[in-house]
């Protein structure tokens, strides 16, 4: 009996090594889990868009209605209009890639990237994963993207909205 454990432990620990040797894993969360987090889980039409570029960041805001609401943490309805206003940083983003792919080189795992979403542009219509602002310097609701770069999904490929626990 004692010889069959130990001869388990022996397959165990070379398998083990095995899986450790055959290269540095590559993990990512999975995006559902930013998505499930944010408050406001809407449908929305972009009214509008405005983008302010420069070569270190944009500022991007985004004049939307409310097509469908799934969850709002703020009571929106639909039909409603709301703002949302984010900010892409280059060059934060450019220093961060950097850095990931030197750690990436030495084998390491991770971080994962995370980064503001892409400009949507009018017309777009999008499941919205988004927060209010805590930005003091706006008057009235101004929202943000609630879950980085997947933020804004394609209508074709929404995914479930739980309600906040």
């Amino acid at each position: 009996m004692r010889r069959l454990c130990w001869n388990r432990y022996l397959l165990i620990t070379a398998l083990g090594g095995f899986l450790l040797a055959s290269g540095p894993a590559r993990a990512a969360i999975n995006p559902d889990e930013f998505r499930r987090g944010s408050p406001e889980c809407l449908t929305i039409e972009v009214v509008a868009t405005q983008v302010e570029a420069t070569s270190q960041r944009s500022e991007i805001y985004l004049a939307a209605r409310v097509v469908a609401v799934t969850r709002s943490a703020t009571e929106l309805e639909a039909g409603s209009l709301i703002l949302i206003a984010y900010r892409q940083d280059h060059e934060a983003l450019k220093k961060e890639r950097a850095a990931m792919e030197k750690k990436h080189q030495k084998g390491w795992a991770g971080p994962q990237l995370l980064y503001p979403p892409a400009a949507l542009t009018s017309g777009d219509t999008r499941q919205a994963h988004l927060a209010l602002s805590q930005n003091e310097d706006t008057t009235g609701k101004v929202y943000t993207p609630g879950a980085h770069q997947y933020s804004f999904e394609p209508e074709s490929t929404q995914h479930q909205c739980a309600p906040l626990d």
